[in-house]
């Protein structure tokens, strides 16, 4: 049994580290404004670095859980779903559940709001070539 202690020790180090991530959130940025959020750069990479980090490590908890018990999944959003599924979440629940992969994935990718894809940045239009 030492993969189930190894397991058990990584869920509960995980645990611990949302419920740090999640105090730290309270604490410091819950009652920030959008308006600050947006026109602070250095907060916008903090708040999304802290969020990134918290749906990271539930995605980890969910696949370790799952992995334990022998349920495969091709996806963080199906790692969230199913492991949902597993502690009789609702339907809407899982649904809702999954949609945080897609907001991590953003987060992960997307590391501050100039960032550029293909050279333009979100929001920009490309003149038609002519």
């Amino acid at each position: 049994m030492p993969e189930y202690r190894y397991a058990k020790g990584r869920v509960l180090e995980s645990i611990q580290f949302i419920t740090e991530e999640m105090k730290e959130f309270d604490t410091e940025y819950a009652n920030k404004t959008w308006k600050e959020y947006h026109d602070d750069k250095k907060l916008q990479k903090l708040i999304d670095r802290t969020v990134e980090n918290i749906l990271t490590a539930i995605i980890e908890v969910s696949g370790t859980v799952l992995t334990e018990k022998g349920i495969a999944v091709k996806s963080y959003g199906d790692a969230l779903k199913e492991c949902s599924k597993f502690f009789n979440f609702s339907e809407k629940e899982q649904h809702s559940l999954s949609k945080l992969a897609i907001q991590r994935n953003r987060l992960a990718h997307t590391k501050s709001a100039g960032y550029k894809v293909g050279g333009q940045g979100f929001g920009e239009r490309r003149e038609k070539e002519g």
